[in-house]
């Protein structure tokens, strides 16, 4: 993979793919690790940047999470730290010309209190589930206004804990008027085999009451997984669906159904979800084929890096042109899970500057 410096892309952005808490800055890890006590391998920004960001391409999707070991923590039992890390997420994004941005994430790996199994906190008793959420919609109000961009919240499943899902159903129902516009579900495959059937009452109850549903795919594992998540998990949209190239069949009923599928470029290669010769990304046939998709930066604190660098990539390694890249702009957009006046507002605005 080419090894590209940020270009510019002076033109609005949406993106749809972006795991709040994959989305921190180093500098503010440190201050809060030495503020809360937490214990970090190293407190120079450099060295932790150099040796605990994934900047080189990992085994497996599965040696990739891992790395979150060092960072999750540092936020995760903390409502301060939480806000913090989200209003930060929603400036950094402002900045990079980004008008629309999903964040998702999964509320029980940040609280510390009523939920059976505490993934990253030494210590219990702060901040429940659903507090979470009630924290992370107020700070994405308030830095929403502050930095002129419309912000959307995504509540994540894990596969690994299917005894969240309803509840995360149910929190996707109770803050919808507060920023709160789908459910997804996320896991590596890596959990000894537990079946996504386990989720599906979680998600017909969100097919029920009209919430929109996404879910991770394709990525590491087989083309199957985008089947089940298009027919059991009812997903409009799949998060990064790689590997439906796989299957020929499956790839077909995907594009006669208009899904949307949520590319991350650089995640993809850091991953190992692709093959490293990035010039043959499955980006390259879903342009060919005007497949509904669209680019997004997946992780950018946990890969120290920004969605810029992703266009970079699209750029030079997929050869697609800034026209081409601000029509999956428009993909994006039309795809999103806002409300339709706030959908044609931003596609007046992103016409503008796009050739279609």
């Amino acid at each position: 993979m080419v090894d590209c410096k940020h270009n510019n892309f002076d033109f609005p952005k949406v993106e749809l793919h972006c795991h709040l808490d994959g989305c921190f800055r180093i500098s503010t890890v440190i201050e809060l690790a030495r503020h809360r006590q937490i214990k970090l391998p190293t407190y120079d920004p450099k060295e932790l940047a150099d040796n605990y960001c994934i900047t080189s391409r990992k085994k497996n999707l599965h040696e990739f999470l891992l790395m979150f070991r060092t960072f999750t923590p540092i936020f995760a039992g903390s409502g301060e730290a939480i806000a913090r890390m989200t209003r930060e997420a929603v400036e950094d994004k402002a900045k990079q010309g980004i008008r629309y941005i999903e964040f998702r994430y999964s509320p029980h790996l940040l609280a510390d209190r009523d939920v059976k199994s505490i993934a990253h906190c030494s210590e219990t008793g702060h901040i429940s589930p659903r507090e979470v959420v009630e924290v992370v919609c107020e700070a994405g109000r308030q830095a929403q206004k502050d930095f002129n961009i419309e912000v959307r919240f995504i509540l994540c499943c894990i596969l690994a804990h299917p005894d969240w899902s309803m509840e995360i159903a149910q929190f996707c129902k109770e803050f919808s008027d507060r920023g709160v516009v789908a459910i997804d579900i996320a896991g590596t495959g890596h959990e000894g085999g537990i079946p996504i059937d386990l989720h599906q009452k979680a998600f017909q109850f969100c097919k029920d009451n009209a919430i929109h549903i996404t879910a991770h795919a394709g990525e590491a594992g087989p083309a199957e997984e985008v089947r089940k998540a298009i027919n059991t998990l009812f997903a409009t949209r799949i998060g990064h669906g790689y590997h439906v190239l796989d299957d020929e069949d499956v790839y077909t009923e995907a594009r006669e159904k208009d899904i949307h599928f949520e590319v991350c470029p650089l995640s993809s290669y850091l991953t190992a979800s692709v093959n490293p010769d990035m010039t043959v990304h499955p980006a390259k046939r879903f342009m060919v084929d005007k497949v509904n998709f669209s680019l997004s930066s997946d992780d950018p604190g946990m890969m120290n890096t920004t969605l810029l660098k992703d266009y970079s990539v699209a750029r030079t390694d997929f050869g697609f042109t800034d026209d081409e890249i601000k029509v999956l702009n428009l993909n994006a957009l039309r795809s999103a899970f806002c409300d339709d006046e706030v959908k044609q507002r931003l596609l007046k605005e992103f016409e503008e500057t796009a050739t279609i």
